[in-house]
């Protein structure tokens, strides 16, 4: 229970997650139409979600459904986009953490980039590799290059991506081999891989839009300048190698899920909202809300394990 106080607060508990169903490696068609069947992509694989209307511009691409999963070979993503691009152009880039399990490396700040600088910040994670194209690629083709050094960014070649106009979608893949260099099919051990997609104006800008939208929804907001920095804070992760063999695990998306209900300690309380996030140690790995009031949750997609929760809610304190 949480019980109203004049401070957010947390509850803490221990749950189980359900096993995980083993399943097959996916390998998506690239071809710009993202599609849900068994020869395209899952539905699980759909990674975060973000409103069609969002953008800081209207008239500027609009970003929303980002796709995330893998092979034995691949990294695949793939993003939807909705109206633009606006009057100067737009870039669309996806930013990727590719070692999430060693805490923030690489590049945190893009304003100085010799890759599409932008006044765009990461808090929460570091960039390792940075895929981008302007006006859907249309005007530049999208490229994938490594920017652990954000000054000396490489290009990556083993990397395959297709733009489709019509449908105004983007897919990629990247090869494991591009992206760690220890050959096909090894990554480094726990591997756990974070990505977000983002509308950017030239250089300079911050972010018009981002998918996951970020803690402050500053980007949405068409109150702030053009080239206000934005901190892209919150990411979509999926867990490579869980077993830390060194190997792209088989069985993703996981099958676990953790639910449960919160009850809030004002009955007449109908529309507060309450956040419930999965921990592992320090690590926060998923999240999930209750409806208005509080009531049931469920956080899906989990490998099997243990997990510390913490629900949090405005003006509740755990009981």
């Amino acid at each position: 229970m949480l019980r109203r106080l004049p401070l957010i607060a947390v509850l803490t508990v221990l749950l189980a997650a359900g096993l995980a169903v083993s399943t097959s490696y996916n390998s998506p068609d690239v071809d710009g139409h993202i599609t849900v069947n068994p020869d395209d992509w899952d539905v699980d694989e759909l990674a975060a979600e973000d409103p069609t209307d969002d953008c800081r511009y209207g008239g500027d691409t609009d970003l929303y459904d980002l796709y995330v999963t893998w092979s034995a070979d691949s990294l695949y993503v793939g993003f939807k986009t909705d109206g633009g691009p606006g009057g100067f152009g737009n870039g669309l880039v996806v930013y990727i953490d590719t070692d999430a399990q060693n805490g923030i490396t690489g590049t945190t700040d893009f304003n100085n980039s010799d890759f599409y600088a932008r006044n765009i910040t990461f808090s929460t994670m570091g960039v390792d590799v940075i895929v981008a194209g302007w006006d859907g690629g249309g005007t530049i083709p999208f490229e994938a290059r490594d920017c652990t050094v954000d000054t000396l960014t490489v290009p990556i070649t083993e990397f395959f991506s297709q733009w489709n106009p019509g449908w105004r979608q983007h897919e990629f893949a990247i090869s494991w081999n591009g992206l760690y260099g220890l050959g096909q099919g090894v990554v480094p051990a726990g591997t756990r891989v974070r990505v977000i997609a983002a509308t950017v104006g030239g250089d300079g800008s911050g972010a018009f839009d981002a998918v996951p939208t970020t803690s402050t929804a500053i980007e949405t907001d068409a109150g702030y300048a053009w080239d206000a920095v934005v901190d892209l804070d919150l990411y979509a992760e999926v867990p490579v190698d869980a077993n830390g063999d060194g190997v792209p695990d088989r069985g993703y998306p996981p099958q676990g899920k953790i639910s449960g209900t919160v009850t809030l300690d004002e009955p007449g309380d109908l529309t507060t909202v309450a956040t419930v996030t999965a921990y592992v140690g320090a690590i926060e790995y998923a999240s999930a809300e209750t409806g208005p009031g509080g009531g049931d949750y469920t956080i899906r997609s989990r490998s099997a394990g243990t997990y510390d929760l913490i629900a949090t809610a405005p003006s509740y304190l755990s009981d």
